[in-house]
């Protein structure tokens, strides 16, 4: 079960990635939303002084505030910056960044708010799409 939740979550996230526009104005490419994915899955393990029950795959977590509190144990191990380092340009701690986005984006559409706000939607995914990306939370 936990594997299923962490994949679904995984394909969501690269969908609702392929739609986000970085400040550039340009979309992700799939090299990077892949190293985003590759950091949520690999980089908790890397953490030293986190108990193991931490070092689990980020998709796992659904529950922005739930994620939110995990996230504040694995920044606050004494490596943390050398594994976010390691992950090339900050991949790591970006991505932790975009995955908290796209849960407030879930959850804000599970609350009965249809689509995100103008000034961050992409027309690249229909109603459909979001409707898709978040039907196992409603």
């Amino acid at each position: 079960m936990e594997n299923e939740i962490i994949e679904r979550n995984k394909e969501d996230f690269k969908e609702w990635m392929g739609t986000q526009v970085k400040s550039n104005g340009r979309n992700y490419i799939l090299g990077t939303i892949n190293s985003y994915c590759n950091s949520l899955n690999k980089c908790p393990g890397k953490l030293v002084g986190v108990e193991s029950r931490y070092k689990v795959s980020l998709f796992s977590y659904e529950d922005v505030e739930l994620y939110n509190s995990i996230v504040e144990v694995l920044m606050s191990a004494s490596n943390f910056d050398k594994v976010n380092d390691s992950s090339g340009h900050r991949t790591f701690s970006n991505s932790i960044k975009k995955y908290e986005e796209f849960l407030n984006e879930k959850k804000d559409f599970a609350n009965g708010k249809w689509f995100p706000d103008e000034n961050v939607y992409s027309p690249k995914l229909s109603k459909e799409g979001w409707l898709n990306l978040v039907k196992d939370s409603i």
